[in-house]
């Protein structure tokens, strides 16, 4: 709180100013009184009761500099007697304010950051094979092998001249990537068609899983049965009356057949395209009957079509992720599921990449901007895994822009990705969220601890952060921008890394 003699001693010095400065500053003592801006109830109408008399007497300072002051007085004083009691005023806040409560700790899942092993075809220019050196960069832990392609072996699939499969020497160079990039493998066992395009069987599967064994020397620690089962009537993989039941029946069968015969690998699943909302939800039937079967709930997200991610829309689907994984947590505790953990293995901000372009589609900076809010969210509550659909497209520039790479150079999104994984690597922080319009995190990687700030709104914004260190730290956030405070608690070392649009070749510094 601060004194009414305290608000009247800062008029007057502005007054002071005002006169020394009328004809070269017009309208300074406005300007300098919206720092009071934003306060409520009473104390804050006694001010605009204030400005306004500044504003009204501006024509008189310059002849008449004591009139103001006794006007404004005689204002405020009155204002201040009808309030009684209420002698003080509530302490302007020239910015706001985050607090970092570094005892409040979320461990992070050593499998969160993933990405999907996307585009490995041949007939499409294979460009995965390029990108070894930066994703490795990236700080991926877990990378999937995985999707419609995979499931279908590529019998069937558009655009492709004759079909592809996922076989025994694709599966030699998935297994040699994952270790050049030093990345756990999530294998995708088939459920609609075997390598040679025949029916999908739980023989074909574990034969698929002993192909991988005798080139790695182990089976993978985790593999997924199917891909996006809630999709199969629209693709017409299945007939019409295929549900969550039908959809259980095959996976019990094939997941029973694999513990049986790998008993340490790790079954994640459904891998459910989008139907897992209220009204629409294949998540709890699928839950109800096969829960048992899982090690990890899978699921994938893409909230926008291409022309919808507009950048508002990117920066209100923060908080509507964050809802979907508390909503997500509680159909799993209601099904006897709360013990599982939950991933995301397939998400971008849009499922498609078609020529309509907004100002947060695929490739965009805005998108890098919701990558960036996308993962910490997840990070802040406890999300096993994110694997975003998907690592490349092709050399050339066209429409399927979903890749974080360009053949192997990197896009806005793939820049912020490393940002994160680099830093926040071991757990995160809770921190409070006053600021308006603004996303702010607090996380560690070992003994350097990091502050990851997102303004959401064309104007730059000041804030304080406190308890981050012990000290109090001061940091100003360009328009539309990302901001990370990185220190080393043990040196005291300090970083500042600033990303405002500008896409360069290489990563961020």
């Amino acid at each position: 709180m601060v004194a009414l003699s305290e608000v009247i001693a800062v008029i007057h010095n502005t007054i002071h100013i005002r006169r020394k400065n009328l004809n070269v500053f017009p309208g300074l003592i406005l300007l300098l009184m919206t720092q009071w801006h934003g306060m409520a109830t009473r104390e804050q109408r006694l001010l605009v009761h204030c400005r306004r008399l500044i504003t009204q007497g501006e024509f008189m300072c310059k002849r008449y500099p004591g009139l103001l002051l006794l006007m404004v007085l005689s204002a405020c004083a009155s204002a201040g007697d009808s309030q009684q009691q209420n002698t003080h005023l509530q302490t302007p806040l020239t910015t706001q304010t985050v607090v970092v409560d570094i005892n409040d700790v979320t461990p992070i899942s050593p499998y969160f950051y993933g990405q999907n092993y996307w585009n490995w075809v041949r007939q499409w220019q294979a460009v995965i094979e390029k990108t070894r050196e930066p994703v490795a960069a990236m700080g991926v832990q877990l990378l999937r092998a995985g999707g419609i392609n995979n499931d279908k072996n590529n019998y069937g699939v558009e655009f492709l001249d004759k079909p592809e499969p996922f076989d025994k020497t694709r599966i030699a160079e998935y297994i040699d990537y994952t270790r050049a990039i030093g990345a756990a493998p999530l294998l995708q066992l088939s459920l609609l068609h075997d390598v040679d395009g025949s029916p999908a069987t739980v023989e074909s599967a574990l034969a698929t899983l002993d192909t991988f064994h005798k080139l790695s020397g182990r089976y993978p620690p985790f593999v997924s049965i199917g891909n996006e089962p809630d999709m199969y009537v629209e693709s017409g993989d299945r007939a019409a009356g295929f549900d969550p039941a039908d959809s259980c029946e095959s996976f019990a069968r094939f997941a029973t057949a694999i513990r049986k015969h790998a008993p340490d690998v790790k079954i994640v699943g459904p891998d459910l395209a989008w139907k897992y909302y209220e009204g629409n939800d294949w998540l709890s039937p699928f839950l109800k009957r096969c829960a048992e079967y899982l090690d990890v709930v899978t699921l994938h997200r893409y909230p926008f079509k291409s022309e919808q991610a507009s950048l508002s829309a990117a920066f209100a689907d923060g908080e509507k992720f964050r809802a979907l994984i508390k909503t997500l947590r509680q159909t799993l505790a209601d099904h006897g599921a709360a013990d599982k953990k939950l991933a995301f293995t397939e998400a971008n901000i849009a499922w498609d990449a078609s020529n309509t372009q907004n100002s947060a589609s695929p490739s965009t900076f805005g998108a890098a901007l919701w990558t960036a809010e996308t993962m910490a969210v997840a990070l802040e509550e406890g999300v096993w895994n994110l694997s975003f659909w998907h690592i490349s497209d092709g050399e050339q520039d066209h429409p399927w822009k979903l890749g974080f790479f360009q053949g192997a150079k990197p896009r806005p999104a793939a820049l912020v990705y490393k940002l994160l994984a680099d830093n926040f690597r071991t757990e995160m922080y809770r921190v409070s969220k006053p600021i308006d319009e603004a996303a702010v995190f607090a996380g560690a990687n070992g003994d350097t601890r990091a502050l990851l700030a997102i303004n959401k709104t064309e104007h730059s914004q000041p804030f304080t952060v406190r308890g981050f260190t012990k000290r109090d730290h001061k940091v100003e956030l360009a328009p539309q921008s990302l901001y990370l405070l990185q220190i080393n608690t043990l040196t005291g070392q300090q970083k500042v890394i600033r990303y405002a649009g500008e896409v360069r070749d290489g990563f961020l510094d």
